[in-house]
């Protein structure tokens, strides 16, 4: 049992209260007589552009002032910029050169909304084009301990056992540990599989393997990207306390356009395109698009010897307004069927089936200076269910499923602050029991209540540093047993070395973890 003390925290809040308000006071002292330049870059169709490069040249020099990229959401930030005449560039591959010049005065922080148009690119010779990687940006932007974000190109072209898997990408990360050269399953820094956080598209994945973890339930070719916090991570993350995987689904292009691949195991295929003008005219989108997948095993249907089938199926929908609001859907069905009949040879009858079903909505409404809003829901389940027919169908059961509804707001208040808060809410069900013959000799679970609110800082004080504060407030309750309350305070810092190509970095925190697995690592159960 677990005993709360009423003002167990009180202290700890109160120290942190104090060093955020310090940390203010510092940055308006030394704030200097410079200016800043935010912006969002969007394409014809209104669909932001992620990692277009943002350029401030001094006009009488044509010398680069600043450089940035832009994030998920278009948006780019330049800041400590010389007041006087500057030229604004922006550019991406594919599309028309964007340059603007204006004056840009003391402390002042202009805002400007950009539309690039496609271009066809004119090549003499070769010509080679490089662009920032994401384990780059975040290397510069985010002060944990290790940030790795693998896109989907690179997906593809590292050996996976039978597929590309993101899940085995991750194993080749630094402080990644594979369980066997046959399982999906990871451990990061001395932690177990249950303790990492595994999310798609923003919801959780109870089991994320097929084959008792050969392969993942990830089909690659439904992957944009897959970025894994293996240490000190923000308090926006919360729940476990090793790492946390979160892979991002692909719509696609908006073109139609078909995939497939047949592997050692297993066939898969994918369908992409955009919905009709009308449709998105009535749904009040500007640009909308959508992509479909789905895999099978084939074993079974070439030998009666095999009787085991996985398949899974994945879709993702993703729509922008006119006034730049993103609404994605995402949905995911998959399941491993096993079924062994009555032989001489094998003198026992089984039937044993597990998968995972998810549902999730996800609506991002971006605001004036960077921030967002992001509202976002999600039902998620995993189930197995083992079975003797011959001996008075006897069966073992295991099932859990989480409804999760949370809301995120970010805003950048001052000049280099970015600060987001957020609240979750998670209902939560889970049974495990044994029955046999019509009677059930052993059950447990039931369903339980979780919240959490947190905060958190990112504060760039100059070039050569990133402080990142926050904390984090969990809670979970039951019927039949006590609430437990758990304040989880975490600091980051990272002190840049050598023009910015070196960086010293320490995390502190405290980790929590409700949910538990009493399983072996390797088989659903």
């Amino acid at each position: 049992m677990v005993v709360i003390e009423k003002n167990r925290y009180m202290k700890q809040v109160k120290v942190l209260a104090l060093c955020f308000l310090c940390m203010f006071t510092f940055f308006d002292i030394v704030e200097g007589q410079t200016g800043r330049l935010t912006g969002r870059v969007r394409d014809e169709q209104g669909v932001t552009l992620e990692r277009a490069v943002a350029r401030v040249i001094n006009p009488s020099s044509d010398e680069v002032v600043a450089v940035t990229s832009t994030d998920d959401l278009g948006f780019f930030e330049l800041e400590e910029l010389p007041v006087g005449l500057i030229r604004l560039e922006i550019q991406r591959l594919g599309f028309q050169l964007f340059s603007q010049e204006f004056e840009l005065g003391a402390t002042e922080r202009q805002i400007i909304d950009i539309e690039l148009r496609i271009q066809a690119l004119e090549i003499e010779g070769l010509t080679v084009e490089g662009t920032r990687e994401p384990a780059e940006i975040a290397f510069e932007e985010e002060a944990g301990l290790t940030v790795r974000a693998v896109e989907a190109a690179d997906l593809k072209i590292i050996p996976g056992f039978i597929e590309p898997d993101p899940i085995r990408v991750a194993e080749v990360l630094p402080g990644v540990i594979s369980t066997s050269d046959f399982s999906a399953s990871f451990n990061v820094r001395g932690g177990s599989a249950d303790q990492n956080l595994i999310l798609l598209d923003g919801i959780p994945i109870f089991n994320p393997a097929h084959l008792g973890g050969l392969v993942s339930v990830f089909n690659a070719d439904m992957v944009r990207r897959a970025e894994l916090s293996a240490g000190g991570f923000p308090a926006e993350y919360g729940g476990r306390v090793s790492s946390v995987l979160n892979i991002e689904s692909d719509p696609g292009n908006g073109q139609l356009e078909a995939h497939g691949a047949i592997s050692l195991l297993m066939s898969r295929g994918a369908i992409g395109g955009s919905l009709p003008q009308n449709v998105k005219n009535v749904l009040g989108f500007r640009d909308a698009r959508w992509r479909i997948s789905g895999r099978r095993s084939y074993f079974d249907l070439l030998t009666d010897k095999i009787p085991y089938r996985l398949e899974d199926g994945q879709f993702v929908f993703e729509g922008w307004t006119e006034g730049g609001d993103r609404l994605s859907i995402t949905g995911y069905k998959g399941a491993d069927v096993l079924g062994i009949d009555y032989t001489e040879s094998f003198p026992l009858s089984l039937d044993w089936d597990f998968g995972n079903s998810l549902i999730g909505s996800r609506w991002t409404h971006p605001t004036s200076g960077g921030g967002s809003v992001d509202l976002r829901l999600g039902y998620s389940k995993f189930s197995t269910e083992l079975e003797f027919p011959d001996f008075g169908d006897v069966e073992f059961s295991s099932k859990i499923s989480q409804t999760t509804m949370g809301l995120d707001w970010e805003s950048r208040p001052k000049r280099g602050i970015t600060a987001k808060v957020g609240v979750e809410g998670r209902f939560m069900d889970y049974q495990n029991s044994i029955m046999g013959g019509g009677t059930q000799f052993w059950k447990v679970g039931g369903p339980g209540t979780g919240t959490s609110t947190y905060a958190q800082l990112q504060w760039r004080p100059s070039n050569s540093w990133v402080i990142e504060p926050g904390l984090r407030f969990d809670t979970w309750l039951r019927k039949d047993a006590q609430r437990m309350d758990e304040l989880s305070p975490r600091l980051s810092f990272k002190r840049f070395l050598v023009g910015r190509r070196l960086a010293v970095k320490t995390s502190l925190g405290r980790y929590t973890q409700f949910l538990h697995s009493v399983r072996d690592e390797d088989l659903p159960l």
